[in-house]
């Protein structure tokens, strides 16, 4: 499965930015604290294998002083996909230009798009978010 997003659980009393500088360090080796925005907005999620809250945060990486390294154990591959190219691959898991840009970059034969259903639930939220509407009472604020 594909995941549009980098995250974990956060532990007893740790505030969400706190978590959000954690697992960006140890998903994607980058710990510059300037690189972390404040919370952008919130989502819930609620299916039937999972209930949580996610604040969801903007790392802007300066490549001049760091480089993404993903963690072995916890990213089987990573690369860079452009948001047109997420949009077609949410909307369509089978769209051929989607699966070549993935291909291409390495991600093995991919027959088939398929996101983590959580990413998905707060991919929608962002998109809503991103275009600047009301989010209701979980919007914290936009930077």
């Amino acid at each position: 499965m594909f995941d549009m997003l980098i995250g974990g659980v956060s532990s007893s009393g740790e505030d969400p930015h706190t978590t959000a500088a954690r697992e960006v360090g140890e998903e994607l080796g980058l710990t510059r604290a300037e690189g972390l925005s404040g919370p952008l907005f919130t989502a819930g999620v609620c299916t039937g294998y999972n209930r949580c809250v996610v604040t969801c945060f903007n790392y802007q990486v300066d490549l001049e002083v760091e480089s993404i390294t993903h963690q072995d154990s916890e990213v089987g591959w990573g690369g860079w996909v452009g948001r047109e190219d997420v949009g077609r691959g949410v909307r369509d898991e089978y769209d051929v230009g989607v699966r070549g840009v993935l291909e291409g970059m390495g991600a093995g034969k991919v027959e088939r798009i398929q996101w983590v259903p959580d990413g998905l639930i707060v991919y929608e939220k962002y998109k809503t978010y991103e275009a600047g509407r009301d989010c209701g009472r979980d919007r914290i604020g936009k930077t």
